[in-house]
């Protein structure tokens, strides 16, 4: 388990980087101002969840919207979905929207029956981040 909670990844792009290079440059082009991208990389289940939980947390920045992209999550647990939830709640409580981007078909079927759609707008789950960049610059017209 603690092998399997080390092998996530969460990763602010704007901050991080891997060789001293920032992390997908060619989407960070379009990013707009006031919106922070994260990415997650491995399942997100137990411990997993409370590294995501507190990297997302943790920013000292003050968004008007955060794209969690997670097209390489194959599976979320229970916990996974609580923290996915209490982060959610907590930004929009802030006033900032949370988009999620590159949910594949079986995660978007599970969010539905873990009531994610409950606490956040379908609109807000998209495929790819093209269409996450596209809602956020729509998001952020209306401030």
């Amino acid at each position: 388990m603690k092998r399997m909670s080390e092998s996530v990844q969460v990763q602010n792009i704007l901050t991080d980087t891997v060789n001293g290079e920032h992390l997908f440059d060619e989407e960070l082009v379009d990013l707009p101002k006031g919106a922070l991208l994260y990415e997650i990389n491995g399942p997100l289940f137990f411990g997993a969840a409370r590294q995501f939980q507190e990297t997302i947390t943790n920013t000292n920045q003050e968004p008007k919207i955060i794209i969690i992209r997670m097209r390489y999550v194959p599976m979320i647990d229970a916990t996974g979905y609580q923290s996915l939830k209490e982060i959610i709640t907590t930004y929009k409580l802030k006033g900032i929207h949370v988009i999620l981007s590159g949910i594949s078909e079986t995660l978007r079927s599970d969010f539905e029956k873990n009531e994610l759609f409950l606490i956040l707008d379908e609109e807000f789950v998209v495929k790819d981040i093209s269409k996450a960049i596209e809602l956020a610059k729509k998001c952020l017209l209306k401030f």
